[in-house]
């Protein structure tokens, strides 16, 4: 463990000596003493780098020798000059030796340079026009003020001149690559910044040198540090473990700083033109006037190219958008539309109201469950496609069919009322054959239940047919009903669940599951979503849905989400404490009723510090009502709970009618995205295109994506080719109460937990290495 250590404090234990070095000899020694440190310093820079250069990948150790050639080549003819000096003699003729091993530094560097950096990114084209942008900008104010005056010095010899300002007009074509590298870099390279400033640090005492600044004087010792330092930088640079050439997903596009820089770039050519003038110094006009005309052109250029990726993107754009329109209103299995069609279409007059009446129907299926625990949700969608098929095939063209959630489905019809029973009837023979699956023929039947509408609204109407559909399934299943108001009260059933909620919530009794969300890159663990269980009176755990509704309905929501809340939080709290889980955060849902019921904000503020977990270790969930109820207030809520350092996230995304006015209206953090598009990855392009496009979406909108439902490791290795951050699904684990976590991260490890884990097959682990488990069966929920 102490040699990883030692090799991270190589690179910074150099720079920091050598950067102190290089202070003590540009302002502390001259003479002898200061000309045999200054090549000791740049002579160990270039034997770092060169030691470096042999720790790097095989693919890049040409590049990294050609970079640590070229600055040996300038610390050679440093070397060479301080040797004329200290012995006493002229100065060397121009051409020397060190203007020879200088000017030979220049191509062996740039080409090292270029090679560090060719074929990084599909934006290379972007980034070269945007360099050489950016490399003529500097290059005419360089060439104005420091080259120019060189040049048309009569004073001294042709040729000394034409080396003197030589050494400025290579220093731009260096900064031409840098640039052009830092552009099509990841910004995850920390190798380009010490290599950055070692090359720009260089850069900046060749023209000082050039301009003829005074070297007695603070710029002597300024100019004598650059270049030392750039060798320091070099030597650092070289020797770090890190490497350029990473491929980046896409350098075409320009952030702030990067067009900041265009910009001004294309203004620095009419500003010298100003200045100059100002300064009535010669203006070189037909030099300055054609760099301005090629950073026009340049620019122009780069504009038409921007212009197109744009139109290409806002085509793709448009097409996402369209296909998200229609996912919103409509189921992404079935294809059938959702609740609000079928509300809507119940609004609808009927066409002779003498004779028929607008009718609603409710169809939920009859042992449903046993289909996904017995063959696979798979299997269970196979049938779910087959029931909304013949439905729409018993149904007329002009009633309308919609899946309302699971395996619900309700119909919009005008008939008279004779033949009312007749249409519960056609529904219950859509039951009366066996679906053909992947899996063999599925025999499932369906409980309906039918309301004629009275002039009440259309969710009361659906509120009858429920009623109604649950009297059935209470008097045994497989028949349809009509609703008559002695149903109003609700089935027995309901009321059983009714009094075991409400004896769970009064003895704090609700318990809660968590299902480990991963990071599809390495799979570890980087969160838990909190998933609520209520038992019945005989101790049976009872499915989600039929709680849920029951407190939806007795306005027990804001008591279980808050008892819900108080529970994840202080099991995080445990986690946090052990090593192990000290990086872990939870997600929590939370329905409208509780978000605006004013005691749940204060509730997480309360939690979170009584328990000393951090807020960013929090994220809400957001669950559709939210919206529906009250956008504006949940907004504000949000926006202060983000203020606080929470997160949110926006569960289910595209398969509510309100999921894109989330996106403009709420503070969202997380998009997930649900099992019903997961499911269909591997056999459908229109979703694998989809699934890809809000992957896409969300990060252009500088949101992450959680996947819900990874049953595969086919599904996982397609998610993460998509750039998918985060997922959870049964490839990874399933739902688990809070003491198998504990047992995943090592915090109990009693034989009891252990066998309990042992016999529900949960095999993952914290920080995996490589897949997680064995790929359970599609089964459950």
């Amino acid at each position: 463990m102490t040699m990883p250590r030692v090799r991270r404090r190589g690179p910074a234990t150099f720079l920091v000596l050598a950067c102190l070095a290089v202070v003590i000899d540009s302002w502390f020694l001259h003479g002898r003493t200061g000309s045999v440190v200054y090549d000791v310093i740049g002579g160990a820079s270039v034997l770092v780098a060169v030691a470096g250069a042999l720790r790097k990948p095989k693919g890049s150790r040409l590049a990294w020798f050609l970079l640590a050639a070229g600055f040996g080549g300038w610390v050679g003819g440093d070397i060479i000059w301080n040797a004329y000096a200290l012995s006493g003699s002229a100065s060397p003729p121009v051409p020397s030796w060190p203007d020879w091993l200088y000017f030979a530094g220049y191509p062996v560097a740039a080409v090292g340079l270029a090679l560090a950096t060719r074929a990084r990114s599909k934006g290379a084209a972007h980034a070269t026009g945007d360099a050489a942008i950016i490399a003529l900008g500097c290059g005419v104010f360089v060439w104005q003020f420091v080259i120019d005056p060189i040049i048309d010095d009569p004073s001294s010899d042709l040729l000394p001149r034409v080396i003197t300002g030589s050494y400025p007009a290579l220093d731009i074509l260096l900064l031409f690559l840098l640039v052009r590298s830092l552009l099509t870099g990841s910004t995850r390279e920390r190798v380009l910044v010490p290599l950055g400033i070692g090359l720009i640090t260089t850069m900046l005492a060749d023209i000082g040198f050039a301009a003829g600044l005074d070297l007695s004087g603070v710029m002597g010792p300024l100019m004598s540090a650059g270049w030392l330092l750039g060798y320091v930088l070099l030597g650092s640079a070289a020797w770090s473990r890190e490497t350029l050439g990473t491929p980046h997903v896409d350098a075409s596009a320009g952030g702030r700083t990067r067009l900041v820089a265009l910009a001004l770039a294309g203004l620095v050519a009419p500003a010298t033109w100003i200045l100059a003038d100002a300064l009535d110094q010669h203006l070189d006009v037909p030099l300055v006037a054609s760099a301005a005309g090629l950073i026009f052109v340049l620019a122009v250029s780069r504009m038409s190219r921007v212009v197109a990726s744009l139109q290409q993107a806002l085509s793709v754009e448009s097409e996402l958008v369209g296909e998200l329109a229609h996912l919103a209103m409509h189921d992404p299995l079935t294809g059938l539309p959702h609740r609000s069609v079928l509300l809507e279409s119940l609004e609808q007059p009927v066409a002779d109201p003498a004779i028929d009446v607008r009718w609603a129907a409710l169809v939920d299926l009859d042992g449903f469950k046993a289909v996904n625990d017995g063959a696979g949700h798979r299997v269970g969608d196979e049938v779910l496609k087959g029931v909304a098929a013949r439905l729409q095939a018993t149904l007329r063209p002009e009633d309308t069919v919609a899946r309302l959630g699971g395996d619900e489905f309700g119909i919009s019809a005008s008939l008279a009322a004779e033949v009312a029973q007749d249409l519960g009837e056609r529904i219950l023979a859509v039951f009366r054959q066996p679906f053909p699956t992947s899996a063999g023929n599925m025999h499932v039947h369906a409980s309906v239940g039918l309301a004629p509408a009275r002039g009440e609204s259309a969710e009361q109407l659906i509120a009858d047919a429920d009623a109604a559909m649950y009297a059935v399934k209470h008097q045994g299943k497989n028949r349809a009903a009509v609703f008559d108001p002695s149903m109003q009260s609700g089935t027995a059933r309901r009321l059983e669940v009714l009094g075991a909620l409400e004896s769970a919530l009064d003895a704090d009794a609700l318990e809660v599951h968590y299902q480990p969300i991963v990071e599809v890159a390495r799979q570890n663990w980087v969160a838990l979503e909190s998933l609520v269980r209520c038992r019945d009176s005989g101790g049976t755990l009872m499915p989600p849905a039929d709680f849920l509704d029951v407190a939806r309905e007795a306005g027990l929501m804001e008591t279980l989400d808050l008892q819900v809340l108080e529970r994840a939080v202080r099991d995080l709290a445990t986690w946090r404490e052990h090593p192990a889980g000290r990086h872990l955060g939870v997600t929590v849902n939370v329905s409208a009723h509780a978000l605006l019921g004013g005691r749940y904000e204060p509730a997480l503020y309360r939690a979170t510090a009584q328990h000393g977990v951090p807020t960013s270790a929090v994220t809400i969930e957001l669950t559709e009502d939210v919206h529906v109820s009250d956008p504006g207030t949940c907004a504000a809520i949000l926006t202060r709970l983000r203020r606080a350092g929470f997160e949110v996230a926006l569960d289910d995304f595209g398969t509510g009618y309100s999921s894109l006015a989330y996106l403009e209206q709420l503070p969202i953090d997380f998009l997930k995205i649900p099992m019903s598009f997961t499911d269909k990855l591997l056999g459908s392009d229109r979703s694998r295109a989809l699934v890809e496009g809000v992957i896409s979406l969300s990060r252009s909108l500088g949101l992450q994506s959680v996947v819900e439902g990874v049953e595969s490791r086919e599904q996982w290795v397609l998610l993460r080719s998509f750039g998918c951050e985060r997922a959870q699904g049964y490839l990874f684990a399933r739902p688990m109460p809070a003491r198998h976590v504990e047992h995943h991260l090592g915090i109990r490890t009693d034989d009891t937990v252990r066998a309990m884990v042992g016999h529900q097959g949960l095999h993952t682990v914290p920080n995996p290495r490589g897949m997680v488990g064995a790929a359970p069966p599609a089964t459950g929920s």
